[in-house]
């Protein structure tokens, strides 16, 4: 089967999945909220709310990678889709009690959830199968420099189902002495080799048609994230640090916010409770600020709970609260 085939195939069963987790949406909106939002907007509204699903979720499953079959563990692959669906489906409830203007049932976008869990679940362990047999183990060629780039080459994941590693070759100096193994396999891992050898295997592999993969330098990270110049005579790249997607920014804020207020309206009554043991033991200050260091090496000042004691306050003062 030809590579154009099995990306045809992969892409069918991501769009399926795609079009199972949108039907169990529209089936708990239609059959759940039909007397809530009344038969006369529900035409209306449903579209709204439709768009506004489909929106959110190719947004979350494009920012979680939800669809890496083969590149990340069935395990990693069914948390990303699963955190994609708990997302976009809060949202596109919360834009129907908008619509709406007053809150509207939880309990049914609850258990479309959990029944988009269970489809992700058996469709992630079904196309991760469909995956490994589509793409068998290649046979391999490992170019390597030094034992520990070796070593490298193990901790790819799934490896023993990707890689037929058929021969080990420890590079030389010459290039032109590995170039005429190459044809004899599927792939080629070139792992610490110097770069400008390891451009003249690329190149020889992209001729042959073989798979070519190598863990990178440092120079070759800031490269990828470099920028085409448009110009019409030389071409130019510009590298420039990298700034994360603004989508990923967006949503890591978000999170950020939502979950350290969640945890510290949970974490206090722990804390206050804390903070009494450890006045009451020596009668010192219960927290102290410390400095920390954030982006750009930026200070910041923190507040923790003070664990250790303060010279002055009392004899007990070794430790505020005991260990």
């Amino acid at each position: 089967m030809s590579k154009m085939m099995k990306a045809v195939l992969m892409r069918g069963m991501n769009a399926l999945h795609l079009t199972l987790m949108g039907v169990a949406v529209a089936l708990t909106w239609f059959r759940a909220f039909t007397v809530e939002v009344g038969p006369q907007d529900m035409r209306t509204v449903g579209i709204a709310v439709g768009a506004c699903y489909l929106a959110v979720t190719f947004f979350f499953y494009r920012t979680y990678d939800a669809y890496k079959i083969g590149m990340y563990r069935a395990g990693e692959t069914f948390y990303a889709q699963t955190l994609a669906n708990l997302f976009s489906d809060g949202i596109t409830f919360f834009f129907a009690c908008l619509i709406q203007l007053r809150p509207l049932n939880a309990v049914p976008m609850l258990q479309c959830f959990a029944v988009q869990t269970a489809i992700s679940a058996v469709w992630v362990l079904a196309d991760n199968q469909l995956y490994f047999k589509l793409h068998e183990p290649m046979k391999t060629l490992v170019i390597y420099r030094r034992e520990e780039d070796l070593q490298k080459v193990y901790e790819i994941t799934h490896l023993e189902n990707r890689f037929d590693i058929r021969s080990k070759c420890k590079s030389t100096d010459d290039v032109f002495e590995l170039l005429p193994q190459l044809k004899e396999y599927q792939a080629v891992i070139v792992s610490g080799v110097e770069a400008t050898m390891r451009n003249g295997i690329v190149k020889e592999c992209i001729e042959k048609d073989v798979d070519c993969f190598f863990i990178p330098h440092v120079g070759d990270v800031i490269i990828a994230g470099a920028r085409h110049v448009q110009s019409f005579s030389v071409p130019i790249m510009e590298a420039r640090r990298a700034m994360p997607k603004p989508e990923y920014a967006a949503v890591k804020r978000l999170m950020d916010v939502a979950f350290s207020l969640g945890a510290f309206i949970v974490a206090s009554p722990l804390m206050a409770v804390t903070a009494l043991v450890i006045r009451g033991y020596d009668h010192g200050p219960a927290l102290y600020k410390q400095v920390r260091l954030t982006k750009d090496g930026r200070q910041f000042e923190i507040l923790n709970v003070r664990c250790m004691g303060i010279a002055g306050y009392s004899a007990r003062n070794s430790c505020a609260v005991a260990a």
